[in-house]
């Protein structure tokens, strides 16, 4: 007697390499909008200006990965390595999700908020500190070791990030 069984999960999960490519890509692209805020700051001339580009492109930076991964699944790095986001509960991101799960493209802002000298850092600066090591250090075992290879934010919002498309077979 047969029994029937149910298929295997078919998912293929981008691999911690594809996102780390894919999000190198993309932070280039979005450090273009830092260089201008970076030519002021070093050449010492614009007085609050070069603060107000910061935040600018901080801004500017996170609305990047929300419009593409809500609106397209990906960004333009993430086309390139063929991978792209979606909820685990259905084929697209919701804008919901997009928003939170990439809340922590606002890291850039961290050197804004620590004095020059970290000893005199507050708690909260501290705090920012250990947050951004958190993420840096932590996060990328989190994909490497889960399941469905998702950051933390990834599994709070629940967001995976798949590959569009398979891979060839391996020939023996």
């Amino acid at each position: 007697m047969q029994t029937q069984s149910q298929p295997a999960d078919q998912t293929r999960y981008a691999s911690l390499w594809q996102r780390f490519a894919a999000v190198t890509v993309d932070e280039m692209i979005t450090l273009i909008v830092f260089v201008p805020a970076l030519i002021l700051e070093i050449a010492g001339m614009g007085g609050n200006w070069p603060m107000a580009l910061m935040v600018s492109a901080a801004v500017l930076r996170y609305l990047y990965f929300v419009y593409f991964e809500h609106g397209r699944g990906q960004t333009i790095g993430k086309l390139l390595f063929k991978i792209r986001v979606r909820s685990e509960r259905e084929d697209r991101l919701p804008l919901k999700e997009a928003l939170a799960r990439n809340l922590r493209r606002f890291d850039v802002l961290l050197g804004l908020a620590l004095p020059a000298d970290p000893s005199t850092a507050s708690v909260a600066g501290r705090l920012v500190v250990a947050f951004a090591l958190f993420y840096f250090a932590v996060a990328p075992i989190f994909v490497w070791l889960s399941v469905k290879k998702q950051r933390p934010l990834d599994m709070l919002v629940h967001t995976i990030v798949v590959q569009t498309e398979q891979p060839l077979p391996r020939m023996q």
